[in-house]
């Protein structure tokens, strides 16, 4: 730690807020701190929603199956769950999937927790988490556990390529 600094020419002897801003000015090149706008932790202006759709009740998730089969149409979902360490490591992986593919396939998630839910995630078979579903329409195309980067890339790509 520095015990002495000379900032404005007058000897500073301790670190305090006006070192921190005359070292993050010099080593930075910054502007004043008073000139940088400040935004909360988190905030970053040019990032998108997300086009994952968080679906919350079986009704709901019914709807979207029935939808999809009128149109024949390719749907990803994640069963998922918020305590669920894999299922947050492979959540960017599924998001940048479903920018780069959400043309071609609808993406969305489901929380296993979620009681209004609980008939789907039963009837889905979903015995640990992130389980994949991959539909065509109604048909049940593939369906894995796990957060392999590889074989959901993989099982996008395919579905996709069904289309």
């Amino acid at each position: 730690m520095l015990s002495r600094l000379k900032i404005a020419g007058k000897a500073v002897s301790r670190a305090g807020p006006e070192v921190s801003r005359a070292w993050a000015a010099h080593w930075a090149g910054a502007p004043p701190l008073d000139q940088i706008e400040v935004r909360p932790k988190g905030f970053c202006s040019d990032v998108s929603p997300s086009p994952i759709k968080e679906l919350k009740s079986d009704a709901e998730y019914q709807a979207v199956v029935k939808a999809a089969a009128e149109d024949n149409a390719s749907s990803v979902i994640q069963f998922t769950a918020a305590w669920c360490g894999p299922c947050r490591m492979i959540a960017p992986v599924l998001e940048q999937l479903s920018r780069d593919y959400g043309d071609q396939a609808t993406f969305y998630k489901v929380d296993i927790d979620n009681d209004a839910i609980a008939a789907t995630v039963g009837a889905a078979g979903v015995t640990g988490v992130p389980t994949f579903t991959f539909l065509r329409g109604t048909q049940r195309i593939a369906q894995f556990s796990g957060a392999d980067r590889n074989a959901l890339k993989n099982h996008v790509v395919n579905l996709i390529a069904m289309g």
